[in-house]
């Protein structure tokens, strides 16, 4: 021992060590708050709806005015409206009428500040001509019309719609023909009960909810997680199988059935594929189904994409919920 140094106890040495990973936590928290902006958690609602929807079988309803981070948007918050849902706030009330979309992670556009959604572009646009209408946002990434669907009968009970817009911008073949063939639509006893959560689950949530290092270090688990989960969109046109570019899968013929039955003259399908020959094959299908089609082919311009290639940009949502609007118009002038 040299001498003037003072030995340092076992015991304190534990306490130093506690003492600085407490100051590192509460600096990176800081730091991950304040100066990168991730947001706390607000813990949501979670339904079920479905075993054979894999992931998607239990919806998560978001709290209201909750928010996420998205990287892809250049790490913005995106902030979810009155109900817990992207878009523009819905007033509800007896004198609503609503219109809902339905679509993927195209629709719900976490990739844009709220406001600047294709559906809050169409609701700006309602207001200015049709009183009373309100969009409900009820896109959700990774989901297909099948998945639509169960999400849109949820919805049913809490918002009656007027008419109800699909948003398809694939055929989602990948996708659907993931699930038990030939796709059952019926509704079991549990569909729209509440899940509860594990005492584990509680005690993330907690975590969360009062630690934006926390929130982000699940989401990140979260990520990896589902990471074999086929990409939305794919990043190429060549990662998609053939049967998704050129025919129209039993599956989605079915979806489409559903919905025309269920809602007849109330449903409209917009696609916004990449390729022309896919409009042709829809509009096809729709013509002798008997049901309204209408197709923009522009969106699928890089210019529109966020880096020419991912989701639709500030351009491309401002498109789309302009086309969305010039749609409904032609298709519901009396709603």
């Amino acid at each position: 021992m040299v001498q003037g140094m003072t030995r340092v106890r076992p015991g304190m040495r534990i306490l130093i060590a506690l003492a600085g990973a407490c100051t590192a936590l509460a600096v990176t928290e800081l730091i991950v708050t304040d100066i990168v902006g991730y947001p706390h958690h607000i813990v949501p609602r979670t339904i079920h709806l479905d075993d054979e929807l894999g992931r998607l079988s239990d919806l998560t309803w978001e709290a209201p005015r909750s928010r996420v981070w998205n990287v892809e948007g250049g790490g913005i918050v995106h902030e979810y409206n009155n109900l817990g849902l992207s878009g523009c706030d819905v007033r509800t009330g007896d004198s609503s009428r609503y219109v809902f979309v339905l679509g993927d992670s195209y629709v719900e556009a976490q990739q844009v500040h709220a406001g600047e959604e294709a559906t809050s572009v169409f609701q700006r646009l309602l207001d200015s001509a049709r009183a009373g209408m309100q969009v409900i946002n009820l896109g959700l990434r990774h989901s297909d019309p099948y998945a639509s669907w169960y999400r849109m009968k949820f919805f049913e009970r809490q918002f009656a719609p007027s008419c109800v817009i699909l948003v398809m911008e694939q055929f989602y073949a990948n996708w659907l023909n993931g699930y038990a063939q030939p796709l059952s639509f019926h509704l079991t006893p549990s569909f729209g009960t509440a899940v509860e959560r594990s005492a584990f689950h509680d005690v993330v949530a907690t975590l969360r909810m009062h630690s934006s290092l926390c929130n982000m270090l699940v989401e990140g688990y979260y990520t990896h997680e589902f990471a074999g989960f086929p990409a939305n969109p794919p990043p190429r046109m060549t990662d998609e199988p053939v049967a998704d570019r050129d025919s129209l899968t039993d599956a989605l013929r079915s979806c489409l059935r559903q919905y025309h039955d269920e809602l007849g003259s109330r449903f409209l399908v917009v696609s916004i594929a990449r390729e022309p020959a896919r409009d042709s094959l829809l509009t096809a299908f729709c013509r002798e189904l008997g049901v309204a089609c209408e197709t923009d082919i522009a969106i699928a311009s890089p210019s529109e994409h966020i880096a020419g290639k991912g989701h639709l940009n500030l351009q491309g949502n401002n498109h789309l919920g302009r086309f969305l609007y010039a749609a409904f118009a032609r298709h519901f002038p009396a709603r």
